[in-house]
């Protein structure tokens, strides 16, 4: 039913980059389309990319709230999952093995613990945390999640099992990328113990994940370029100084850890580093120009989109059923500004944009790669990894991390076994259905469901209002 607003392959794009740092994009014309400020847009691009989001928006809460067969396989692999920590945090003999990371020397269970179990608590800005009536400890807590059924109607245990898998593979990517034959002997002892099976080779899976799904194509500075909208203190943007996110263990882009004076930076510390843990409430900060106020609203609609929803959508209540999954939560669309080719040609083709290719949705590959007996890549286990990529769309779009183009082209890879190339992925956003296809890959899972009334009935509105914005 959707098409791009255009079935001609996107124009040339030329970027422009200084001491290694995308500063703007032109287009064939020579005039700037892009840059560190946002995309440069038309009107009916704008309007297109409103009523992308109301979809993605609909569809990540259909998922989350009857997710039918993905929950099914999510709840295999958070089994595992809650094997693992509870050895991690039980088993003093592994959670004090020694590992490199960061450039220093700590113990498995420090690590985990702070990549994992803190950003988990009743006082982080994550989505899936821990509530905060919830007694006892993080761990004790997510041990009893992880082993639950996913079921119908519970979406924060839905988003909790979705971040302990993200956490999970974001560590082991800390731990295995730098090469450091410590940290395979961790590991090694970790999956022992924990009853995990994994090849005796060093890093045989990773190393697929690395030469398929990361590897170095997948943070090229150009196609992934992002910067963090600038901090605001009492409601003024600081004068902040952009530095890259790995320097800081923060993934990718350009992000401010600092100010140009010293007092700036501690009241910048202070806002970032509430209830003692550093970048805590990251997410969660005032930054100039953020889109999203009210911190409890999922999902992209900027505060002027969600005022305004389309009469079209008026019988399906949407406002209403955002309003029953408020949760409050750092919003990623308020932190990063995408502009590289990735995000420049997503929202030229009017899909929306969020962070750029999702580094979050591979760090859950890698998990399923590293928890399963069996490598994902490939057709043997297409379902494993049809199901996961549809519950990371859904998650990413709650917490206003990444949209579905952001996500879905990812899991696609896998399955066809194929390179991760996110600049051959945005050369072809314009031709993409890429709605469709995530449609057609939810009902594999919930066919009922993606053959009710209501459903249908929206789906078809939509692509009536999609109608009038293509060429």
């Amino acid at each position: 039913m959707y098409k791009a607003i255009n079935n001609e392959p996107m124009k040339k794009l030329k970027p422009i980059v200084e001491n290694g740092v995308l500063q703007r994009i032109l287009d064939e014309d020579n005039e700037e389309i892009s840059s560190p400020y946002g995309v440069r847009l038309d009107e009916k691009t704008q309007e297109t990319i409103k009523h992308n989001k109301i979809i993605e928006a609909m569809m990540s809460m259909y998922i989350m709230d009857d997710p039918g067969g993905i929950g099914k396989h999510l709840d295999y692999y958070t089994k595992i999952l809650a094997k693992v920590f509870q050895v991690i945090m039980n088993d003093r003999e592994v959670g004090e093995l020694t590992v490199r990371f960061n450039n220093v020397n700590k113990t498995l269970k420090e690590v985990f613990t702070a990549t994992t179990f803190n950003p988990l608590s009743s006082g982080s800005d994550q989505i899936g945390r821990m509530p905060r009536e919830r007694m006892g400890t993080v761990h004790e807590w997510l041990s009893d999640e992880l082993n639950s059924e996913t079921g119908k109607k519970n979406h924060q245990r839905f988003l909790t099992k979705v971040k302990a898998i993200s956490s999970f593979g974001t560590t082991v990517w800390q731990l295995l990328s730098i090469n450091a034959q410590v940290n395979f002997f961790a590991l090694r002892v970790l999956y022992s113990k924990a009853g995990v099976s994994v090849p005796t080779s060093r890093g045989h899976k990773f190393d697929i994940f690395k030469s398929k799904t990361r590897s170095s194509l997948f943070d090229d500075p150009i196609t992934r370029a992002r910067s963090e909208r600038m901090p605001l203190v009492d409601g003024q943007p600081i004068n902040g100084i952009y530095s890259n996110a790995a320097e800081h263990g923060l993934g990718f882009g350009q992000v401010v850890q600092h100010a140009e004076s010293p007092q700036e930076t501690e009241r910048l510390r202070a806002l970032l580093d509430q209830n003692g843990t550093k970048n805590s409430q990251i997410n969660a900060i005032p930054r100039q120009n953020a889109p999203i106020g009210n911190l409890d609203r999922p999902f992209m609609l900027s505060d002027a989109e969600y005022e305004n929803i389309p009469a079209e959508y008026k019988e399906f209540n949407l406002n209403k059923k955002i309003e029953d999954h408020y949760f409050n939560h750092g919003v990623g669309i308020n932190r990063w500004q995408p502009y590289g080719i990735y995000g420049t040609q997503a929202n030229l083709a009017g899909f929306p944009s969020a962070g750029a290719q999702s580094g979050g949705t591979t760090d859950v590959m890698l998990g399923l790669q590293m928890l399963g007996d069996k490598t994902i890549y490939g057709p043997d286990n297409r379902m494993v990894t049809e199901a996961i990529t549809l519950a990371v769309a859904a998650f990413m779009n709650f917490g206003g991390y990444h949209t579905f183009s952001e996500v879905f082209p990812i899991g696609q890879s896998v399955i066809n076994n194929e390179v991760m190339n996110p600049e051959k992925v945005a050369n072809e956003f314009a031709t993409k259905k890429l709605y469709q296809e995530m449609v057609d890959s939810f009902s594999n899972f919930n066919p009922e469901l993606t053959t009710e009334c209501n459903f249908n009935r929206f789906y078809q509105t939509y692509g009536s209002a999609i109608e009038k914005y293509k060429n």
